[in-house]
């Protein structure tokens, strides 16, 4: 859905549409055109008890977990931000991606791949990946896109790069160009315009 350009009915009609759940952004409070948020899932289990001859398999053989959550937040009547978390996990290994569509805010400036193009940033936090990419960048939809169809697979999602290819070829080449230019000074004058 495009940042800006939709509104609250929208994206109630999305919740609608994937049995999401609407809130305030305090989960307490009521969905409401000043602050919504709404929380769509395809949780594991769905998929599975749509498939209850692999459902077995699954559990006798390859034992993994996964989980797909979108996040969708109004403000003022717009939408102005969507995330995708996606969480994969077997007894070996745990792959986290969270992506981010927004407008650009002051907190991204400390972001090294930010620096290199102001149009996405990808990086690693502690315990997940993460991809950001500004609301009116062309690159949205190819940066953003997460292959979850691996989790229907034997090989299952093994790495990130199989969950998010076009994600983590930029972070390569960031890490790349970053490496190239770590000694050049970032100037941060510009950051507190993108207060949001």
């Amino acid at each position: 859905m495009p940042i800006g350009v939709f509104g609250i009915a929208d994206v109630k009609a999305f919740a609608a549409q994937y049995h999401g759940n609407s809130t305030g952004k305090r989960h307490s409070d009521p969905c409401v055109e000043t602050d919504c948020l709404v929380v769509t899932s395809i949780p594991d289990n769905d998929f599975w008890e749509r498939h209850p001859k692999l459902s077995n398999w699954r559990d006798s053989l390859i034992r993994r977990r996964w989980n797909y959550f979108v996040f969708t937040w109004v403000e003022d009547g717009k939408l102005v931000a969507q995330q995708q978390w996606f969480f994969y996990a077997t007894p070996k290994h745990t792959v986290v991606i969270i992506t981010e569509t927004s407008k650009p805010s002051e907190k991204l400036c400390a972001n090294e791949s930010y620096r290199l193009h102001h149009t996405f940033a990808t990086n690693f936090a502690p315990h997940h990946f993460n991809v950001w990419v500004d609301a009116n960048s062309p690159a949205v939809g190819d940066v953003l896109r997460l292959n979850i169809t691996c989790v229907t697979t034997f090989a299952g999602c093994g790495s990130i790069s199989d969950v998010a290819p076009s994600a983590w070829t930029h972070y390569e080449a960031d890490q790349t160009a970053l490496a190239s230019h770590s000694s050049e000074p970032y100037d941060r004058s510009d950051c507190p315009k993108l207060r949001r």
